[in-house]
């Protein structure tokens, strides 16, 4: 069974996995400050949302 994960969820895990992965000395922007509706038509391209 597929289960569909939320933006919310997609946010959660690109943050955790951000932190985990980068090793530069940069801050991760703000989730809210990305260009708006892109995450979610990629989202729905592939039935995630």
């Amino acid at each position: 069974m597929i289960k569909k994960i939320s933006i919310l969820e997609i946010e959660y895990i690109a943050y955790r996995l951000a932190k985990k992965l980068m090793s530069w000395n940069e801050p991760i922007p703000d989730f809210s400050s990305r260009f708006p509706n892109v995450l979610e038509s990629c989202g729905y391209t592939v039935s995630i949302v």
